[in-house]
């Protein structure tokens, strides 16, 4: 009878573990889908985050260029033209220091956040190009007639 409790005993004891181990690997596996799952969709996420700087960097060297153009052509207006393209160069530097700003957005931004960020900034990107696209047309108008 005291072998026969020992061997229910041992039974009892070698399912808990069983059970124990059984639910342990459960739980690494869904760990192991959730994981897979997230690097899954991180590399779209990285993608359009990349994207977005890019886009970003281009719409600054644009801004850069303008200044540029604007610099070369000031010797050659009057004073009061001066004056209203030195202000024209002090937006478009406002407007590469908010590009800036939402270059470090994107960088700060997480897998969670990055739909809202994402939408606020292609809302700004539209809107400075919009702004910018305008100003080269009038450094054209100004300065090529």
């Amino acid at each position: 009878m005291k072998r026969a409790i020992n061997v229910f005993i041992s039974c009892l004891a070698i399912s808990a573990v069983l059970a124990f181990t059984q639910c342990s690997n459960s739980s690494r596996s869904s760990y192991s889908d959730n994981n897979q799952q997230d690097e899954a969709l991180s590399p779209d996420w990285q993608d359009e985050r990349q994207e977005l700087k890019d886009e970003l960097s281009d719409l600054e060297n644009d801004i850069d260029e303008k200044i540029d153009r604007i610099d070369k052509k000031m010797e050659e207006v009057s004073d009061d033209t001066k004056d209203q393209w030195m202000e024209t160069k002090e937006d478009l530097r406002a407007k590469k220091s908010n590009i800036q700003d939402k270059m470090s957005e994107i960088d700060n931004s997480t897998e969670e956040n990055w739909e809202e960020v994402k939408t606020d900034i292609e809302q700004e990107y539209a809107k400075i190009e919009a702004e910018i696209e305008q100003v080269g047309d009038d450094i054209k108008d100004l300065f090529d007639s």
